[in-house]
């Protein structure tokens, strides 16, 4: 029971067993072991030659969780800075008020916005692995109880156009698990005093150059960015889980045997309501079936998810803004 708790907190954070984290230790980046990664990061990846803003896709799956679908869409059409493709998946949602809403957000959005709707229930990972089969640029996860702020995918995907081996990036968020703020493995409420305009202000005082690339076991896929070309390497998500829960913890560590790294936007805030597309009866049920799966591929995630929390770096960036963040809420 008590690792079952501990997988509810963790289940965004899956470590390699002992025989792929020695197939790790053989490709991993600049002669580091996979230990010195998680503990010190990367203080020289691989950088492309040049760096140039370029066109993404976004993804969104939705399976009703109306009442979260404007705040999304109008932050998404409001806050992208970016060209992008909008890729939305209605999952053969029961409420009708959907359709009305995605054919009215296609007249807004126009060309860039494609709906595909699902003629049965597919759940999560069917549904996602139908955009990853028509994605044509480096892409972006978003779960509908999401909001995202100005600026927000020039920051995410910075280091997807960067650096070469990032497979994947996630944001700091309320609700987040190893990226929650301002409490660690909390779901957080944003303080009354406080929208989430303002909130991610606190995070452009980070300068991701001044730190060195972070290294973790997995992204957290609520807001997860992905690189195409870590995508054809590694393949699509695993239907083995389902409806959802777990799968993005896979793909990441598929990526990181496969020599790339999973690593944080410090420097951007992402608002996570968090069950706007599962009940919490849904997610439990999920959670204990897809942890049979993940225990039996990697038995030993624990130690790798706690060796990459206490990182200095990770723990002297959350230092930095929790000091920020005291100092505006008193």
């Amino acid at each position: 029971m008590k690792l079952k708790k501990i997988f509810f907190r963790l289940i965004s954070c899956v470590i390699p067993g002992k025989k792929n984290r020695r197939r790790f230790r053989e490709r991993n980046m600049n002669g580091n072991s996979e230990r010195n990664i998680y503990m010190n990061g990367i203080c020289h990846p691989k950088k492309n030659k040049t760096v140039s803003l370029r066109m993404i896709d976004i993804i969104v799956p939705i399976y009703n969780g109306y009442e979260y679908l404007n705040p999304l869409f109008e932050s998404i059409y409001k806050n992208t800075e970016l060209q992008y493709r909008l890729l939305v998946v209605n999952d053969c949602s029961t409420d009708r008020r959907i359709e009305d809403f995605l054919i009215y957000q296609k007249e807004k959005f126009g060309e860039s916005m494609i709906i595909i709707n699902n003629q049965a229930n597919l759940g999560f990972v069917k549904s996602v692995n139908k955009c990853f089969d028509i994605v044509e640029n480096d892409f972006v996860i978003v779960n509908t109880d999401v909001e995202l702020p100005p600026a927000w995918d020039v920051r995410l995907f910075m280091p997807i156009f960067k650096f070469k081996n990032v497979a994947s990036v996630t944001p700091f968020s309320n609700a987040a698990t190893i990226f929650s703020f301002p409490d660690i493995w909390v779901d957080n409420q944003l303080d009354d005093r406080m929208n989430l305009e303002e909130m991610d202000k606190i995070f452009h005082n980070i300068n991701p150059d001044d730190y060195p690339l972070l290294a973790f076991p997995t992204g957290v896929g609520f807001c997860m960015a992905m690189s195409k070309e870590a995508l054809l390497r590694v393949g699509k998500f695993d239907v083995i889980f389902g409806k959802g829960y777990g799968e993005e913890n896979d793909w990441c560590q598929k990526a990181v045997l496969a020599g790339y790294i999973n690593t944080l936007a410090p420097n951007l805030f992402v608002y996570h309501k968090h069950g706007g597309s599962f009940l919490s009866d849904d997610k439990k049920k999920l959670c204990e079936k897809n942890l049979k799966v993940i225990m039996e591929r990697y038995p030993n995630y624990l130690s790798d998810v706690q060796i990459s929390s206490d990182n200095k770096y990770y723990l002297k960036i959350r230092q930095c803004l929790s000091k920020y963040y005291e100092g505006l809420i008193r």
